[in-house]
């Protein structure tokens, strides 16, 4: 079931624990002024998040050197133009596929990072619709963590 609002009158915080408590699957887009987010739920946990107002977050964090890329890593974000999030988002879905550790720590926290910037959000809209989203155990946000980032 597809569903929209405002975020004046459903903030971000309970539509998050509205989706995690009834275990939906797919994608809710947040609009605030001339910013937007997205983030997948699968099966009512979070395991993607981006806001185009954090989207250079991640390559800043390794340019920082918390994280040391492999070749690998070095070479698709060479390649990769500056875009949408989702093609971020995708890129380090596929990079991460099997792998554990620094890394996953690092995806981890840009979600999180992400989710606070988003629950403080009062006004704009929302809409939510149920898209298919590869089930995963590696990453994921549920319902008890949206309480403390609110």
């Amino acid at each position: 079931m597809a569903f929209r609002g405002r975020l004046s009158e459903l903030e971000p915080a309970e539509v998050f624990q509205l989706l995690a408590l009834t275990g939906k699957t797919g994608k809710l887009v947040l609009s605030h002024g001339d910013r937007q987010g997205v983030v997948l739920f699968s099966l009512g946990k979070v395991v993607f998040a981006a806001s185009d107002s954090l989207r250079s977050a991640f390559g800043a964090t390794l340019a920082a050197g918390r994280v040391r890329p492999d070749s690998r890593l070095i070479e698709e974000v060479g390649r990769r133009m500056p875009g949408s999030v989702t093609d971020s988002g995708t890129f380090l879905v596929e990079y991460r596929e099997g792998r554990v550790g620094a890394l996953e720590e690092l995806i981890r926290e840009q979600i999180e990072a992400t989710v606070r910037e988003l629950v403080t959000w009062r006004d704009g809209t929302f809409c939510f619709e149920p898209v298919d989203v590869p089930e995963t155990e590696a990453i994921a946000l549920d319902a008890g963590w949206f309480a403390l980032a609110a």
